[in-house]
């Protein structure tokens, strides 16, 4: 395999098929919603700090998003104002 550095991307097309086209970002929600349903399993105060990892997200996901407008440009533009996000 290739190794890419931070910021350095092979990207070659917008990925907007299978998971991507009901949220723009299905790992993130997948990985909260499984930290939110352990925390309830668990009957945890660790619920509380889903919300933290929410942050953290969220805050990598405005990160992400910007990178991919400068690579994608009027297309990624497009696809944020067709699909959500998160959910």
């Amino acid at each position: 395999g290739e190794t890419k550095l931070a910021g350095e991307t092979s990207l070659k097309e917008l990925v907007t098929a299978g998971p991507y086209v009901y949220t723009r970002n299905p790992i993130y929600v997948g990985a909260i919603l499984m930290n939110f349903g352990v925390a309830i399993a668990l009957k945890s105060a660790f619920v509380f700090i889903v919300f933290v990892i929410y942050n953290y997200f969220y805050t990598q996901v405005l990160i992400e998003e910007k990178l991919l407008k400068k690579i994608f440009g009027k297309s990624f533009v497009e696809y944020c104002k067709k699909v959500p996000r998160f959910i």
